[in-house]
């Protein structure tokens, strides 16, 4: 028995609760709220629940690849700056290179050109790639 109740125990207590509930439901003669909801609703629900959690989902990942997008640019940048302490004239035609394929890829997506180009993309970059290894390993 509990001493702050006067005598009476906990589960009377409880059952008293229960009672009291019980009755003012019948009285109202409404059922409660999660009894009225359509039957669908619980689909509804889940499917909301879902669509949340992809959503947050595919956020955080975005952020994710954003943030290694960033890094790696800014990874590019240093090279290029440290590049250009070590040898200015080869880190000015790397970059420039890097540029005009960076163009030729743009006008390549934007000019709607045929998708077999991917081997004169492939041959000119490793053309490209040859010829500025070349350069450096002579004048370095």
């Amino acid at each position: 028995m509990d001493r702050d109740t006067g005598g009476v125990d906990r589960e009377e207590r409880l059952a008293r609760a229960r009672a009291e509930v019980a009755a003012a439901r019948k009285a109202d003669g409404k059922p409660g709220l999660w009894a009225r909801l359509p039957r669908g609703t619980w689909h509804v629900i889940a499917k909301v629940g879902r669509f949340l959690l992809e959503l947050v989902g595919e956020a955080v990942f975005e952020v994710l690849v954003a943030v290694l997008a960033i890094g790696l640019f800014v990874g590019v940048l240093a090279l290029v700056a440290w590049g250009f302490g070590v040898n200015p004239i080869a880190t000015t035609v790397l970059v420039a290179g890097l540029a005009v394929l960076l163009v030729f890829g743009v006008l390549d997506l934007v000019g709607g050109r045929r998708p077999g180009r991917i081997g004169a993309i492939l041959a000119g970059t490793g053309l490209f790639t040859v010829i500025w290894l070349g350069y450096v390993l002579a004048y370095s």
